[in-house]
């Protein structure tokens, strides 16, 4: 339930509206974020659910901070993924 309390506050500028087509072949405006809007507006959310989320984004972006700090880690994780079908 949303806590009138505390309302999420999203900008504008991190939804835009696109038309997509619908099923009923109507185009209909729909709200849509790029990824730097969709990190804002979950980072926004005040739910104790959303917190595994919000944990989870911080390591992966701490991890590619130290990955840019030393690009040998990124290629440890490059490893695993380096198995030829």
């Amino acid at each position: 339930m949303h806590d009138l309390q505390h309302p999420i506050v999203i900008r504008k500028s991190d939804c835009r509206k696109l038309k997509f087509i619908a099923t009923d072949g109507k185009k209909y405006a729909t709200e849509c974020a790029d990824v730097e809007g969709l990190l804002r507006i979950i980072q926004a959310v005040p739910s104790p659910k959303a917190e595994p989320l919000k944990q989870w984004l911080a390591r992966v972006g701490y991890e590619r901070i130290e990955e840019t700090k030393d690009p040998e880690k990124a290629m440890g994780g490059m490893e695993i993924c380096s198995h030829v079908w």
